[in-house]
């Protein structure tokens, strides 16, 4: 949880090499996966206020979540992708998802050229392009039908997308395949948007109310999650 949210990593803990075997250790620091839940809680104000409020509003808080984790690549990359797109938006320019990630990844090795040397640099980009390219095309081949079988099969595409071009990078590095990354991150992806939203809130009271007696009344329930 405190990877999730804030970015903690902690290589030393006891589940870590669990999460490596499993395929998963990626959900245990912050992403750009953060970033986009963090403007999915605010796109509803659009039906209470103006769209443009709401824009300038989600770009100043996932900017300072971004900085306040320490600017982390996967954040930049997610954080300028999403700021960029909206800019484009605003003014009336078409936005190409590929042009958006190249001038993204260029602005931020102009930022620090050393990250060209960053994996998590690269799996962040190429994770991102393998779902411009690959989803739209692979999911054309699932069922129209929304039921149990036809959710899983989008769960398993859109995974399959996002390490398509991850997989040459993490084979010459790493010199293994870990095929249970592809069941893990299909069955497991999606629960963890819903654990991370709820952690968002449960941190942000926490952080309000620490030093209250409503601090250990939530707690039990912080256990529990």
């Amino acid at each position: 949880l405190k990877g999730l949210v804030l970015g903690i990593k902690d290589n030393d803990n006891s589940y870590y090499s669990s999460f490596l075997m499993a395929g998963m250790v990626h959900i245990l620091g912050a992403s750009g996966f953060n970033v986009a839940l963090l403007a999915g809680y605010f796109k509803n104000l659009r039906n209470f206020l103006p769209g443009k409020l709401v824009s300038i509003f989600i770009l100043l808080f996932i900017w300072f979540y971004t900085w306040f984790l320490g600017g982390e690549p996967p954040l930049l990359r997610a954080s300028l992708m999403m700021s960029l797109g909206m800019l484009l938006v605003q003014f009336g320019f078409k936005s190409h998802s590929k042009t958006i990630l190249f001038t993204s990844g260029l602005a931020i090795l102009l930022i620090d050229l050393s990250l060209v040397k960053s994996l998590s640099f690269w799996f962040s980009i190429l994770a991102t392009l393998g779902l411009v390219i690959f989803r739209n095309r692979l999911i054309l081949f699932n069922s129209s039908k929304t039921n149990l079988l036809s959710f899983f099969k989008d769960e398993f595409l859109t995974s399959f997308s996002a390490q398509i071009l991850i997989l040459p990078l993490a084979i010459f590095i790493f010199n293994e395949i870990n095929w249970l990354s592809f069941i893990s991150n299909s069955l497991l992806l999606f629960p963890v948007a819903w654990f991370t939203q709820v952690g968002f809130i449960f941190f942000i009271i926490l952080s309000i109310f620490s030093r209250t007696i409503l601090s250990w009344a939530i707690y039990p329930f912080l256990l529990i999650y």
